[in-house]
Formats: structure tokens, sequence, C-alpha cells
């Protein structure tokens, strides 16, 4: 997938009757949840007036890459300020995800917010790419990736024994369209974006990528948000237990608004399961 293909990517195709067709493409042999999430908040947003502000969704079954998802948007409610809607996305006769959104329009009201990271952060010019990182050449990105990121060091580097925490700034390799609803689903995509580092991080070496996977995923959008500058986003997990890891991130906005929290339930499979008996 290229940079040009984000929006592609985000939007669905209308298929009538509140119906869209949508398909996660290929991302290291696996899809990519982000994906799943991004889609259905494009196929909800095409249903309902207003902004999306919130997203709940489950992931039930591993989306099969380049296949088609038929997604189904349900109705549920049409309020005078706030519209809620289920999406259902399915692969043939199974369903791969539930996801409940909410979207608001017509409310004003005061507004705080009591933290600023991003005034404590370096800022993304002059950090390395993650092509850096990994031993690349100075300056290194790859041109098929949708996002560009800057950071300090490897999401992917263990840090077992400390607390897991990373952060890094992000931003669309090329510009999305001027549309609310892409927008919206853009900042869905990116809240699920390496979402398993932090339990990896700390769980390492005891932890197995290829059996480790996103059960729940909460996204609630403080205010109608644009991605197109440098957005910093910070990742901890303070909580694991029975193979389950908890994965808190917000989203800021380089003047050091808070555009997005997130919460996120995977199961964290162990490199070396124990021996049944």
């Amino acid at each position: 997938m290229s940079g040009a293909d984000l929006a592609a990517c985000l939007d669905v195709v209308a298929r009538g009757d509140d119906r869209f067709e949508g398909g996660a493409q290929s991302f290291d042999g696996r899809s990519f949840g982000g994906e799943v999430l991004a889609q259905a908040a494009t196929a909800a947003g095409r249903t309902a007036e207003g902004h999306l502000h919130s997203l709940h969704g489950y992931f039930l079954r591993a989306v099969a890459p380049d296949v088609p998802v038929a997604i189904t948007v349900d109705r549920l409610r049409e309020g005078r300020r706030i519209a809620h809607r289920r999406v259902t996305l399915a692969q043939g006769e199974r369903t791969v995800a539930e996801i409940l959104t909410s979207h608001q329009r017509g409310i004003r009201g005061a507004s705080y917010q009591d933290t600023n990271p991003v005034a404590t952060r370096p800022p993304p010019e002059g950090l390395p790419t993650p092509r850096e990182l990994d031993g690349g050449e100075p300056g290194a990105e790859a041109e098929d990736d949708p996002l560009q990121m800057r950071l300090q060091e490897p999401w992917w580097q263990p840090n077992p024994g400390g607390d897991g925490a990373w952060w890094t700034w992000v931003r669309p390799s090329r510009p999305l369209p001027d549309d609310p609803v892409l927008h919206a689903a853009a900042l869905a995509y990116v809240s699920d974006w390496g979402s398993l580092g932090v339990p990896q991080r700390r769980l390492a070496p005891d932890f197995a990528w290829d059996r480790s996977t996103s059960l729940d995923h909460a996204l609630w959008l403080h205010q109608p948000a644009r991605f197109e500058d440098w957005l910093l986003m910070e990742s901890t997990s303070d909580v694991a237990a029975e193979g389950r890891a908890l994965t808190t991130r917000t989203l800021w906005s380089r003047e050091g608004v808070r555009l997005a929290s997130v919460l996120q339930e995977s199961i964290c499979a162990p490199a070396h399961p124990p021996e049944d008996g």
C-alpha cells in the first residue's frame, strides 16, 4: 500500500440501503485492525450527520487480506444532537467485527485540558524515521508506508522491567481529501497503529507476535479534527493479566490540543506456552 492509497483504504464503496464494501490489504502477511476500524467509521459517517465522537468495537475474527468485506450499517438512533450506528463487517457468512459509533452535531460547551506533553517533546523535525532506527540510511523512509513517523527509539525494542511507554509523531504520507468523514476515519486508523507494541515491550521475550491479537477497541474524538500536520501519539500499558493487556494512548495536535483518547485490550500470547497436563 502506498502513501497515496491511504485515503482509498479508509473509504468504502456504497452498495445501497446502508450497505458498503471494503477490504483489508495485506500488512506483513496479516490484515490491520486499524483499517477495519477506519472503514467502519467511514461507512457509519456516510449515513449520519455531524462528526464522529466515539467508536467502540470488537474484533471477532481475523480478516482475510485482499478479500472483500461486506459492511452493513444499522441506524440505531437518530437524535436531534446524537446519532448512533451499529456497523457489522463480514466476509462470506463469517462476521469479523461489530462496531458501535456515535455522531454529534449542534452541541457547544466549555472546555478544559489538564496536560500538554507536546511542550516536553522534541519536534518531529530532526528525529529519526523508523527505517533509520532499524539500520537504514539517514533520512530513509519507505515509499509504500501510508504514514510517516518520527520517534526517538524503536517502539518494537523490548523493554522488560520498564514501563514500556513509547511515543511518536505521525502524519499521512500524502494529504487526505477535504472530507471530514475520512479525516475522522484516519484517526481511527492511526489509533490502532502499533497498539501491541507497549505490552510487547513489557513482556518480551515471552511474547509471540503471531499469536497475539487485538480483542476490543474504544476511541473517543474530543473534537472534530483534521489529520494534516504532525500529531503526537503517546502509548502506555499499566496492567496485564490472564493473557490480556490493556493499552492506553492519546493523540495530540502539534499545538498541544488533545484530540483523541484510546483504550484497547489485546490477547498477549506467551512465546513459550505452558504444556498441558
